[in-house]
């Protein structure tokens, strides 16, 4: 199936050539580096902390929590508009006009699958399977964010 609609964004065109590459070098700086200090390093240290309980529940709660409320409506959201739109031959402030016009429904739509997923995630898998956990998702995710992205671009 990914062969078959990698061939499919190759054949259609070089923007969708140019809309590929960015969402996958963004994942890929995302999720390699953002993703595994935060869910590995960052996100067990805070909720050792501010949760010292001994109820992987509630950690997996509060770590959800930070990702979802404080991370990535303030710094993934507006990275992933940055990074694609001027990875696409965009400008700084196209990137910024796409954000303010999508942050909403990004985010929003970010919280219905992830709050679930991500408190899963932190509750039941090990830290070290974290990001690959994650990654599974992101799949399904990236694509419905690069759609949410692309309306209005005559692109979707």
């Amino acid at each position: 199936m990914h062969a078959l609609s990698s061939r499919a964004v190759l054949h259609s065109g070089h923007g969708q050539v140019k809309r590929l590459l960015a969402v996958t070098s963004f994942s890929s700086f995302y999720t390699g580096i953002i993703a595994t200090l935060c869910y590995e390093t960052i996100y067990p240290r805070l909720a050792a902390i501010a949760v010292p309980t001994q109820s992987a529940m509630v950690r997996g709660i509060f770590s959800s929590g930070v990702d979802n409320f404080l991370h990535v409506p303030f710094l993934y959201m507006p990275v992933f508009y940055f990074w694609t739109c001027i990875a696409r031959g965009g400008s700084l402030e196209g990137a910024k006009r796409d954000l303010e016009r999508n942050w909403r429904e990004s985010v929003v739509s970010c919280w219905a699958i992830w709050i679930p997923a991500q408190t899963a995630n932190f509750t039941v898998v090990p830290v070290r399977w974290r990001v690959r956990a994650m990654n599974a998702g992101n799949l399904a995710w990236i694509g419905w964010l690069d759609a949410i992205a692309q309306r209005g671009h005559g692109e979707v």
